[in-house]
């Protein structure tokens, strides 16, 4: 009722589930979700400017002050694919397969409980040659429920990845990070070819035994071992 009073949502009660998407994604929409307590609050297509990020400040805002909780939910971040073609795509998996394990630690946000269901790392196996075609994308990923989603990639008007990775949150400026961060991977590989020779899955920080260690190491190790992910 208070987003709709402050002129966010055009209705002060709920939506049915995917109303967002039947309007065309043409408003801010608080629909039923079936995968989190409450309910989910879609945005319309917005764009890089202080109205739009005013409004997502002032939908966190009340979020927080009435109680609501992002514990258990994620933020599906999603970012136009206009002109994407298969090969774009598969330059984009192996620039996320090179950083997976990097990738998922920035999503996360403190106190997270999400289910991993939800958020599922792309297949191990190789992708492959370059893709000429669009199925190959959709086909390699599985699930909707991966960590990139390709089923709308490729439509003519509307085409978007939706990028699963980031854990949700009620402050503006972890959102604005997620945001740049799925943009800036998503069009880095509109101009720059990736090697698919480097593959660094979930947990290898563990695995290496630095992963704890990260904050404390040296500045010249910070920075050694951050490079890739810079980069």
């Amino acid at each position: 009722r208070e987003l709709h009073a402050r002129g966010v949502l055009s209705s002060p009660h709920q939506s049915s589930y995917h109303s967002g998407a039947r309007s065309g994604y043409n408003g801010w929409v608080y629909e039923h979700d079936g995968s989190v307590r409450g309910g989910e609050l879609v945005t319309p297509v917005l764009a890089d400017s202080p109205e739009h990020w005013g409004q997502i400040a002032t939908a966190c805002e009340a979020i927080r002050r009435h109680g609501g909780s992002t514990d258990h939910a994620g933020s599906h971040t999603n970012i136009s694919s206009d002109q994407y073609s298969p090969q774009l795509a598969w330059r984009l998996v192996n620039l996320v397969r090179s950083n997976e394990d990097d990738i998922y630690r920035m999503g996360r946000t403190r106190g997270s409980a999400r289910s991993a269901g939800y958020n599922r790392p792309l297949p191990a196996r190789d992708p492959g040659p370059a893709w000429t075609d669009s199925y190959q994308a959709v086909r390699y990923q599985g699930g909707r429920e991966a960590m990139i989603n390709f089923h709308n990639a490729f439509q003519h008007r509307s085409g978007r990845i939706e990028f699963r990775f980031p854990d949700a949150s009620h402050h503006p400026g972890v959102i604005q990070a997620q945001v740049n961060l799925c943009a800036a991977m998503t069009n880095y590989v509109r101009d720059n070819d990736v090697q698919p020779d480097t593959v660094r899955p979930l947990h290898t920080a563990r695995r290496e035994g630095w992963a704890r260690n990260l904050m404390a190491a040296s500045p010249t190790e910070f920075e050694e071992r951050t490079r890739p992910v810079r980069t």
